[in-house]
């Protein structure tokens, strides 16, 4: 990990480790001089005190004493399992002790579901994907196939890092039934494991056991629950989020206590549908940002010539802040945010030094270098930008103008308005392209051009299709399908194409979209270059479509 120079907060203790590791296969000596150096570059790293303590060990030859180690309580004359005490033998246990009760391991997201049933597995991966993607913007999972036996298969959703978070997750994804249309009405089962009894489950081959432990200690429910009534106001990522902050609120943990402050979100304006900037702020007034600045003006000057942005240091209150202004509006700014934090060279010249990114209005600017609080415009950030997709939680009225109209931005607080008040065009009983977004690079775009004609040809050979590529922005390109004679048409073709997930494999874990347009409509969409809007407008005007 060392060799990949990551930026990470656990290099402190990667780095503890390989001077403990060194030190035990050389001597004392060279342990100790390891340990000096270990706390001269991290004097104020999580395991420092430790170090400390181990070094003081070392210089007063306490490590050499055996008894003396055993007076001070490092080591023990007896060694007692905590299982073999009483009240934890397996034989009170009536699983026999096989399972773990352990809330706090890591636990799993699974899905069981016979072999017979030829279930469509990538497109329940794909599904499972759009949703985790949809719902939890700061955490990424990793979806894998597993075989149980010869009758069942395995579909394992990790990690979520304890029992009450992945109960969470449990509860709200099995409330979306479109995340499971590719199981087909199956018998299948869903629930949660940890690794350990994920583990167990995978020795012994069978579920019967566990679903019994987990009915008990987890959930009744262990297939679909798709009322959606009582669900909670709140996603289920902020769900997390508040469930770790409550775990965390004024909890001793040994000579620690950590307290959560509330943040006042008010302070922030929500109109957001306008020019942006681009923040890095820097916890550390007295780092030099002028070797950052220089790669970003190479970086801005080799992607974004035509946006002309140009760049500032600002200050207030713990932070240093390098601002790009000028993004030319929301869905770009977010492609911007999204483009530079997987460059990390950008960052490299902070070295272990803390810093945040995030995307902001002038107007919102202005007032967090009056505050000087980065921490609460980080919240206002995450549920406004990244959950919200920048829109607004309120329906517009009827005096909303076109350019204003947004959509709710988490489902379970939407709002359904009684029309439709957007700029685009309801009818769509005409013509149709299919339109594809895809990045400019990072990909075999001749590959994915190929596929794309061999689907037209074999699928609707008798609709002479025609394939163009178009630019949409610095960054990215549109593949327009033409020839589809309507809406109806139009919709088979977003079918098909759709449950073909091989076509795309030329992408990868690329981001792109695909929908249904009309002509009139795809002239309006050109101009405003907003996906989000568009997405909710196919809701309107396309009922029953599938989902993008």
């Amino acid at each position: 990990m060392k060799t990949m120079e990551p930026d990470s907060v656990l290099m402190p203790k990667i780095d503890f480790l390989a001077t403990i590791a060194g030190g035990v296969q050389t001597g004392m000596e060279t342990l100790g001089k390891g340990l000096k150096e270990y706390i001269k570059a991290y004097p104020k790293a999580e395991p420092t005190p430790l170090a400390r303590e181990i070094l003081t060990l070392i210089e007063d030859s306490t490590l050499s004493d055996y008894q003396k180690l055993v007076d001070m309580g490092y080591l023990h004359e007896e060694i007692k399992n905590d299982e073999l005490q009483p009240g934890n033998q397996p034989g009170e246990d009536e699983f026999g002790g096989k399972f773990s009760y352990d809330e706090d391991l890591l636990h799993y997201f699974v899905i069981a579901y016979p072999r017979s049933s030829k279930v469509d597995v990538n497109r329940l991966k794909f599904d499972i994907a759009n949703y985790n993607l949809d719902h939890y913007t700061k955490l990424d999972f990793d979806i894998e196939e597993e075989t149980l036996d010869a009758a069942s298969n395995l579909l394992l959703v990790r990690s979520l890092v304890n029992k009450e978070q992945a109960m969470i997750y449990f509860r709200a994804i099995i409330r979306q039934p479109e995340v499971f249309k590719a199981l087909n009405n199956s018998g299948y089962y869903n629930f949660i494991a940890s690794s350990a009894n994920y583990r167990q489950i995978l020795s012994e081959k069978s579920l019967g056991d566990y679903l019994k432990f987990f009915l008990k200690n987890y959930s009744r429910i262990i297939g679909p629950d798709f009322n959606p009534e009582g669900a909670p106001d709140e996603s289920p990522e902020e769900l997390m989020a508040r469930a770790q902050r409550e775990d965390e609120l004024l909890r001793e943990r040994g000579k620690f206590v950590t307290v959560d402050v509330p943040v006042d979100q008010g302070v922030y304006s929500s109109a957001i549908d306008t020019t942006q900037c681009f923040v890095v702020a820097v916890k550390d007034k007295n780092m030099a940002l002028r070797p950052m600045l220089t790669q970003f003006s190479d970086f801005n000057r080799d992607n974004f010539r035509v946006w002309n942005l140009a760049l500032q240091l600002k200050q207030a209150g713990d932070y240093q802040f390098m601002v790009v202004r000028g993004l030319p509006g929301f869905t770009e700014s977010l492609s911007y945010f999204r483009k530079v934090v997987l460059e990390r060279s950008l960052f490299r010249s902070l070295g272990q030094t803390t810093y945040r990114n995030f995307v902001i209005t002038d107007r919102n600017l202005n007032k967090l270098l009056e505050n000087g609080d980065v921490d609460s415009y980080l919240d206002f950030f995450r549920t406004r930008y990244i959950q919200g997709a920048g829109q607004p939680q309120q329906a517009p009225s009827r005096e909303t103008s076109p350019a204003e109209t947004t959509k709710p931005a988490a489902p379970a607080t939407r709002t359904v308005t009684l029309e439709y008040t957007g700029p685009y065009d309801l009818s769509v009983r005409t013509p149709h392209y299919y339109c594809i977004i895809v990045p400019l690079e990072g990909f075999r775009k001749e590959n994915l051009l190929t596929a794309i004609r061999e689907f037209n040809q074999s699928e609707f050979p008798a609709l002479g299709l025609t394939l163009e590529e178009e630019p949409l922005d610095a960054f990215r390109s549109i593949l327009r399908i033409t020839g589809l004679p309507s809406d109806s048409i139009a919709m088979d073709y977003g079918r098909k194409i759709t449950a073909r997930r091989t076509l795309f494999a030329s992408l990868g874990n690329l981001s792109y979209r695909h929908f249904v347009i009309t002509p009139r409509n795809y002239e309006i969409f050109l101009r405003r270059k907003n996906i989000t809007e568009y997405l909710d407008f196919i809701k309107w005007g396309y009922p029953g479509n599938p989902q993008p």
